[in-house]
């Protein structure tokens, strides 16, 4: 457990160095945009803001701030502090990805079900077809044909925008599209996989039928193989898509993630890199212990059922 915790920690700071060094390396700084105003002035403010000091100087800055959990205020929008920004804008995110996993996980599984059953059969080709149509489409596209076909031509759902419920189910589509297809795919080869075990005879000789092998036998131990890309996926969803909050014009993490690279604003880049690492790292401690839990377990089962 405590290699685990260093581990992660080591993880988090190779990542805000690599965020530090990345933004440094991008051409200009957040206030060279500013129109009208004399290079005395921006000079003065660059000093105000730290941005003259030495690099090594930002970097222990930056760090501190990280470990702190204290960034300051936005350097874009200093009128807020960049906990304000997160507070605002994580709970949209949040909600749009748990809609999403609520609605990806079982409609993958599902699907995946479904192809594994028709296995060798044209109707098993048609929905491979479908299925690597869903998981190549980009998530952009997916959301603007959502728009074109549920909000423009058939007027249902609004087009963009936050808030009611009706704003977030296209969005909610839009993100859950792809990793759902990306679970079926993975469930389809896992269940192809446990139906060659011994154990999955054995459960038909006792006379229990298909549906029966499936749910109390198979898709128990094929739902192992999902859990490591399980954890990446639910992170990505939960801190927000960027490129479908942009589509939707929805305040969520993402667009505030898009903004700050734009405006180069080094505090709220910084983070939304540490929040996103650590929920990305949490999620992956979180799956690698329920995956060991659950598999010794099914081991268990396994042996007693042979």
């Amino acid at each position: 457990m405590i290699t685990k915790i260093v581990r992660t920690l080591v993880t988090v700071l190779l990542a805000l160095t690599m965020t530090f060094i990345l933004m440094k390396a991008i051409p200009g700084d957040p206030f060279q945009d500013e129109q009208g105003v004399p290079e005395e002035v921006l000079v003065n403010v660059r000093k105000h803001w730290g941005l003259e000091d030495p690099l090594i100087v930002q970097y222990g800055r930056f760090l501190r701030s990280a470990l702190t959990l204290d960034f300051g205020p936005s350097l874009k929008y200093q009128e807020h502090t960049v906990r304000e920004i997160i507070i605002q804008g994580a709970p949209i995110s949040f909600r749009l990805g748990v809609q999403a996993l609520i609605l990806a996980l079982p409609l993958g599984i599902f699907i995946g079900a479904f192809m594994a059953a028709l296995h060798g059969g044209i109707s098993s080709a048609i929905a491979t077809l479908v299925s690597s149509l869903g998981v190549s489409m980009p998530t952009f596209v997916a959301a603007a044909s959502l728009q074109f076909f549920l909000a423009i031509s058939i007027p249902i759902f609004p087009v963009a925008r936050w808030g009611d419920f009706a704003h977030t189910v296209l969005p909610t589509l839009a993100l859950a599209i792809g990793p759902a297809f990306h679970i079926s795919r993975l469930m389809k080869a896992s269940l192809l996989d446990v139906y060659t075990q011994p154990y999955i005879w054995t459960a038909r000789m006792k006379g229990l039928n298909e549906f029966q092998v499936l749910t109390k036998h198979a898709l128990k131990n094929a739902l192992l193989p999902l859990l490591p890309y399980i954890g990446p996926m639910a992170a990505n969803i939960l801190v927000g898509s960027f490129v479908v909050e942009r589509v939707f014009a929805i305040p969520g993490l993402g667009q505030w993630f898009v903004n700050s690279v734009l405006n180069r604003d080094y505090p709220l880049i910084g983070a939304m890199t540490l929040l996103y690492s650590i929920i990305l790292l949490v999620l992956h401690i979180l799956v690698d212990a329920i995956q060991k839990r659950l598999d010794k377990r099914l081991t268990l089962q396994e042996s007693y059922l042979s």
